[in-house]
């Protein structure tokens, strides 16, 4: 059985996110193809072991660039899922706390994204190359000249990267799935607004509050996830506007199969943040029948269009009127079944094998 290495952030599992879950379910569906997956843990001896090694995201920029330096030396075979977050806006507009001044000054930006680096960097007992290795879109064009092959979530991030880095020939498009049990033949009754995802000012979660708010509706709002370690100010903040908001409530994250049942009873999902490249959630929601309140920012806008409405993340009124919008579709059940099938993780598995076994 040809065997694989997954790598991400060191921290992925202790801290996941969409790479996280990405990788996971990649894996499940690998397996049953014939591949063996295994995740990296941290060890720079581990890289050794395979040919094949395929990395998932791109920040922070500098740790991913002194990994895949290292492995061109090592003259792996090397596949690339970027997985694009334009952070511009949402470090001028989007920040809380200390972190409004602090990414406002010129240097921090790229200070931070490196002080991230190092961080990962001395805990997996390596040294970073020293600092000043250019901005996130300079440092996405090293990671990526060095790909043997380039996965791409949509069309809209390849442009991205054919417009801010280069036009790559070796880039494909594999969207991510979802998981069977999100469609239902059943007919359930829609209750609540639904948000689903970290805890976090990218998440934007507070001015979904005061979305909320204005509606004056008796629908609940659930919140379903982890609050993020990494900005206790702000989830400070946004329970003391939870307790403050009637019918707004918080549920802490619970595995996918748990979440299928509040995606079967949400009216809308609404997912306002300051960027998204392909949000799971989106995904997962139009499988489960719910229709879908997306930012404008990001390349999720491009996913099935025609079941979702856009808000933009600096306006509360903007939101607002997007949850009342998407009130009125109606997702057909044939549309949420094409959505399993066609979108499933199997498929997302299958495109993904025919690319390791073209370096093979």
């Amino acid at each position: 059985m040809p065997r694989i290495l997954f790598v991400s952030r060191p921290d992925c599992f202790s801290f996941p996110a969409g790479d996280t879950v990405q990788m996971k379910h990649t894996a499940k569906y690998l397996e049953p193809l014939g591949w063996k997956v295994d995740f990296w843990n941290g060890n720079i001896a581990m890289l050794k072991n395979y040919e094949i090694i395929h990395v998932f995201n791109s920040r922070p920029i500098h740790f991913f660039v002194y990994l895949t330096e290292l492995l061109a030396r090592l003259r792996k075979k090397l596949v690339i899922s970027p997985i694009i977050i334009d952070l511009d806006e949402y470090n001028r507009r989007g920040r809380y706390g200390l972190d409004c001044f602090l990414f406002r000054l010129p240097f921090w930006n790229h200070w931070g994204e490196w002080a991230k680096s190092a961080y990962l960097s001395a805990r997996g007992g390596y040294s970073l190359p020293g600092f000043g290795r250019g901005d996130y879109r300079s440092g996405v064009r090293t990671l990526l000249d060095g790909a043997d092959a380039i996965v791409c979530l949509s069309e809209l991030e390849r442009e991205w990267i054919a417009k801010n880095v280069r036009d790559y020939a070796n880039a494909a498009i594999i969207p991510n799935g979802v998981e069977p049990f999100f469609y239902s033949e059943n007919k359930i009754a829609r209750d609540c607004f639904l948000c689903v995802g970290k805890i976090e000012p990218l998440k934007n979660q507070l001015r979904l509050l005061e979305a909320y708010r204005l509606l004056e509706t008796d629908i609940p709002l659930y919140f379903i996830g982890s609050s993020s370690p990494k900005h206790p100010a702000f989830v400070r903040e946004f329970f003391r506007q939870l307790n403050r908001t009637s019918g707004a409530i918080y549920i802490p994250s619970m595995p996918h199969a748990e979440l299928a049942s509040f995606y079967h009873r949400a009216k809308v999902h609404i997912q306002p943040s300051w960027f998204e490249n392909a949000p799971l959630v989106h995904m997962e929601a139009l499988s489960a029948g719910a229709a879908s309140v997306l930012t404008d920012r990001g390349f999720g806008k491009s996913l099935f269009p025609e079941y979702t409405v856009l808000c933009s993340p600096r306006s509360p009124v903007s939101i607002a009127e997007a949850i009342v919008s998407a009130e009125t579709k109606e997702i057909p059940h044939g549309f949420s079944k094409k959505m399993v099938d066609e979108y499933s993780w199997g498929a997302t598995a299958r495109k993904l094998a025919s690319v390791y076994e073209s370096l093979s």
